[in-house]
């Protein structure tokens, strides 16, 4: 099965680029038999003598962890970004050997491309980079998160 949401450890390198976690759309609980389950939107769960295959683990709170599906990762990737006056495009493609992104330009260089058998990682990978390298990544949430904190 390919993965369309982000891992744990893809969300905490998100979370380090600078993305603020309420701009995850979907979140992920460990249970503590270790068994993981994605929601969508935030996740928290209250239980007293919370049950798993016969065994007792009292009270517990569990609350979600921030996950971002493939489309919101989509969302915080600028369409163009410039280098030296360049103008590359951002593609996510399907190839025979997996997902590629990649920034390129209109004569085919390209200073960034990531290949993966799932389409998430090169997304991922281009958000680290596009940090490293200092360009801005979208902001597409502000604007909705300004609209409902008024």
């Amino acid at each position: 099965m390919i993965p369309f949401v982000t891992t744990k450890e893809q969300s905490e390198i998100i979370v380090k680029c600078g993305v603020d976690p309420i701009t995850a759309d979907m979140s992920y609980a460990i249970f503590p038999d270790g068994r993981i389950e994605y929601h969508v939107g935030q996740f928290r769960m209250q239980a007293n003598h919370f049950f798993i295959d016969g065994v007792d683990y009292g009270d517990i709170e569990l609350i979600g962890e921030p996950a971002w599906s493939l489309s919101a990762i989509l969302a915080l990737l600028p369409k163009t970004i410039c280098i030296d006056d360049k103008e590359y495009e951002g593609q996510l493609c399907l190839c025979n050997f997996g997902y590629e992104f990649r920034y390129i330009s209109k004569d085919g260089d390209f200073p960034f491309g990531s290949l993966a058998k799932d389409p998430i990682s090169p997304c991922v990978g281009a958000i680290e980079w596009l940090t490293q390298e200092k360009h801005q990544l979208n902001n597409v949430f502000k604007e909705i998160i300004n609209n409902l904190s008024e």
